[in-house]
């Protein structure tokens, strides 16, 4: 429901919170 542009900051900040945390795996 969220536009593309939303998705893909929401991707990257998803990935940079992945590594910064290494609390799940990408």
């Amino acid at each position: 429901m969220h536009p593309k542009k939303e998705t893909t900051a929401v991707g990257q900040r998803v990935i940079l919170t992945c590594l910064l945390s290494r609390s799940c795996e990408c």
